[in-house]
């Protein structure tokens, strides 16, 4: 299996699979862009790779939704319907482990059902997905730059590996933030 730190090109040849997956709130459900639910956000995407061959390489936080670019090394893994479902209830069930004075919250309360995905075909249809995704609160009239916004990032490899995206060192040269797990 072609792992997915390896080099980009080799990656690529090997049967990446990349998806932008957009999940929206519950109507009524809890803002997005505070610091306990993405605190929440990054523990539940430290151990997603575990359990579903899935990582989150990218991601961009607003309001009402959390847009990502999900990845994995090839195909005959765990569905990304499935995944998604399960890392929704991961998300809330390590909310309230972490937060446990806010309360137990269903699923449904956090995250409308379903979610919204494209599956995006190599490392261009990425890095174009990533760039609309950091203007994505420029659009919503958030802030004025996209390097403004607090709460996106990309994954940060360990050094000499490339994600689907560019490398470490691309990462905090644009001044998109990274994140370790």
């Amino acid at each position: 299996m072609i792992s997915l730190h390896d080099d980009l090109m080799l990656r690529e040849g090997g049967g990446m699979v990349a998806s932008w997956v957009e999940v929206r709130r519950a109507k009524e459900g809890v803002p997005l862009v505070c610091t306990s639910v993405v605190r929440a956000l990054h523990e539940s995407w430290r151990g997603l790779r575990a359990w579903s061959e899935w990582e989150v390489e990218a991601f961009v936080v607003l309001p009402d939704r959390v847009q990502m670019l999900w990845v994995r090394p090839g195909y005959g893994h765990l569905p990304l319907l499935t995944a998604v479902a399960r890392w929704k209830e991961g998300v809330v069930a390590t909310w309230c482990r972490l937060y446990p004075t806010l309360g137990s919250q269903d699923v449904a309360a956090f995250w409308a059902a379903g979610f919204s995905e494209q599956g995006l075909a190599g490392a261009v249809a990425c890095r174009l997905r990533w760039q609309a995704m950091q203007e994505e609160p420029v659009r919503r009239r958030l802030v004025p730059s996209a390097a403004a916004w607090p709460f996106s990032g990309r994954r940060a490899l360990g050094l000499g590996h490339r994600g689907v995206l560019d490398g470490v060192a691309d990462a905090v040269a644009s001044g998109t933030r990274a994140w370790r797990t």
